[in-house]
């Protein structure tokens, strides 16, 4: 069996792993099949959604990340475009800031005189990091529009200690 002997670590087993001190303390012998796992650097990590509406030739800021205090990663993107018979070269995108370059998230585009009614999700394998202090857009694009947008990004706060 490990023992353990750092009062540090018995301290911060009890708080996380919610162990009951009223009978019998904090074990401090650990048998072969059972391993602590402690995050050697925690940070706090907050989920969030943003989303927005688009209308015609418009767009819409979903999300502007704070200039300090931690980085936001976008883990998965949505879109869905209604449009009308009557729209023509049309294109909706959600767009960020990544590496200092406006960066293309995902995109719908339009067919010229077809009426759609079109939703596409995307899950990321590896979260997105978005530049600090910079916007996340939803954009419309078109010459002649009856067209209505949702967009939605989804992901992660990561505060700095």
């Amino acid at each position: 069996m490990a023992q353990v002997n750092n009062s540090a670590v018995l301290d911060r087993l009890k708080k996380d792993c919610f162990l009951q001190t009223a009978v019998g303390g904090i074990p401090n012998q650990l048998s072969g099949t059972i391993s602590p796992v402690i995050v050697a650097n925690p940070k706090e990590i907050v989920e969030d959604c943003h989303d927005g509406v688009c209308i015609n030739a418009t767009s819409s800021t979903l999300y502007t990340t704070p200039s300090k205090g931690g980085h936001f990663y976008i883990t998965s993107a949505y879109l869905h475009v209604v449009k009308d018979a009557t729209s023509t070269s049309t294109r909706t995108d959600i767009r960020a800031y990544i590496n200092g370059t406006e960066r293309l998230i995902q995109s719908i585009t339009g067919f010229t005189l077809t009426a759609q009614d079109k939703g596409v999700s995307l899950n990321f394998d590896r979260p997105i990091k978005v530049d600090r202090g910079t916007a996340i857009t939803l954009r419309n694009s078109t010459a002649v529009a009856n067209i209505s947008t949702v967009g939605a990004v989804f992901g992660y706060f990561e505060r700095e200690e």
